[in-house]
């Protein structure tokens, strides 16, 4: 076996093993093959690493790859059958890795997990899907968006987020919070938007394009779904040619 195992991974897979913090002792949730947590290991990021899927068969998988690159896996990484954070003690982590799954998932696993977020804990997400509501679970739950990184990897775009829980506590203040983001940052990340990505901003008129051409097929469609979509369609344009600077 080839003795590295960034040969075997996407360019998503490594920016998000190179967004953790290096020193932590990462939870890999839904590690699948484990690539990621085998990485923050080899590149000395992690110093532990607990790798958890809530299905049996992937894990007997990362069990052999972590063998074949480490020998003995029961001293280099611990793999767990576990939904979500359910078999993670407090202490045992003070970062995670949650990838490859919707956002609406990715804030039940979190909203499930919460008590082992002390202050400080680390977060590093990349949602496939309703990134705004990752968003605002993170800040209405007291974690700064710290970084964000857009990339494009084998045709499709990418988000990951990296958040740091920072004690703060009270309904007022997350809402004092939340009221800081913008419909346009909550949807395609505030420090990516400040600046001005040239990833994101590549996205943002891939979207545009893509929109218009959609509303042309659909408006001579009178039908209530096609209303619908339309309406919500005029929306994104909206915004999106606000943020590109698009006169109408």
């Amino acid at each position: 076996m080839n003795n590295n195992i960034a040969n075997k991974m996407s360019e998503r897979m490594k920016a998000i093993a190179g967004l953790v913090t290096k020193g932590k002792k990462v939870a890999d949730i839904g590690c699948d093959h484990a690539y990621i947590s085998i990485f923050l290991l080899q590149e000395g990021i992690a110093d532990k690493v607990i790798a958890v899927d809530v299905r049996k068969g992937p894990l007997d998988i990362a069990r052999e790859n972590i063998r074949g690159y480490f020998g003995d896996e029961r001293s280099i990484i611990d793999v767990r059958l576990s939904n979500g954070f359910e078999k993670i003690l407090p202490g045992e982590t003070d970062a995670a890795v949650i990838a490859g799954m919707g956002g609406l998932l990715i804030t039940d696993i979190l909203s499930r997990g919460e008590a082992l977020f002390s202050e400080g804990y680390e977060l590093v997400l990349s949602p496939q899907s309703e990134i705004d509501s990752v968003r605002d679970y993170l800040i209405k739950n007291s974690f700064l968006i710290t970084d964000e990184k857009m990339l494009r990897d084998e045709g499709k775009y990418y988000n990951i987020i990296k958040a740091v829980k920072d004690g703060q506590t009270g309904e007022a203040a997350a809402l004092q919070e939340i009221s800081d983001y913008t419909p346009a940052e909550l949807l395609y990340g505030k420090l990516l938007l400040d600046s001005k990505d040239p990833v994101l901003f590549e996205k943002l008129q891939y979207d545009y394009d893509t929109d218009m051409k959609l509303i042309e097929r659909l408006s001579g469609i009178d039908t209530d779904t096609a209303r619908a979509r339309l309406m919500e369609l005029n929306t994104e344009i909206g915004l999106l040619r606000g943020l590109l600077n698009i006169q109408e």
